[in-house]
């Protein structure tokens, strides 16, 4: 099961002009003397090389932020502001008692409508809302709402997060990683399970674990 992954659009052509000057430093790496003093030369130049990369990606990411603002309407702002929760397993979930629950709350018959009239900022997850009875049935719904959100209004990726504590607080069940309450003493203790359980919900996905 592929995992939709939405990223900002980078920069190709500078992300070329980066991959070609490692080449070239490399290359002139391999061709000079082998001193020590090459070789610390050739490490700063890739270290500074690396350091620009990450400047215009900054610099993309902020450009693509500042131009999905100007083409958003107030209405669409101020949805991103907000965290929801919609009903059924899948983005047009038919169930009636999802629609009823979806009506109920939203004036809307499944996610997909909610999405394309509320423009949350935020998904949450919940067994009572959304099942979750296995991985692909998670993915595929985190994929759909990832497509209805990418796919009109502002085009924004949407985040999705999970109440995943542990112990009596636990969404996600078997397969994934199971563990008890988060009453430890320890600190290693405690660090070691959130970080098996963030790899897990990363896979399905629902990163913003809310611990």
């Amino acid at each position: 099961m592929q995992l939709l992954v939405p990223r900002v659009a980078r920069w190709r052509r500078s992300g070329t002009l980066v991959v070609l000057g490692v080449v070239a430093v490399a290359v002139a790496a391999c061709v000079g003397s082998g001193s020590p003093a090459v070789a610390a030369k050739t490490k700063a130049s890739l270290g500074r090389l690396g350091s620009a990369r990450g400047a215009r990606s900054v610099v993309t990411e902020r450009a693509w932020v500042r131009r999905t603002l100007a083409h958003m309407t107030l209405a669409e702002k101020v949805g991103q502001l907000f965290e929801v929760n919609g009903y059924g397993t899948s983005v047009r979930d038919s169930d009636p008692a999802m629609v009823a629950l979806n009506q109920k709350y939203y004036g809307v018959d499944n996610i997909a409508q909610l999405i394309d009239r509320y423009h949350p900022g935020s998904i949450i997850y919940f067994t009572w809302s959304n099942t979750l009875t296995n991985p692909s049935q998670v993915v595929n719904l985190s994929n759909g709402i990832q497509r209805v959100a990418l796919g009109r209004g502002p085009r924004v990726p949407m985040a999705i997060s999970i109440d995943q504590e542990g112990g009596e607080v636990l969404r996600i069940g078997s397969p994934a990683t199971v563990f008890p309450g988060n009453a430890e003493r320890r600190l290693i203790c405690s660090v070691a399970p959130d970080r098996m359980g963030g790899d897990d919900l990363a896979g399905v996905p629902a990163p913003d674990d809310q611990r």
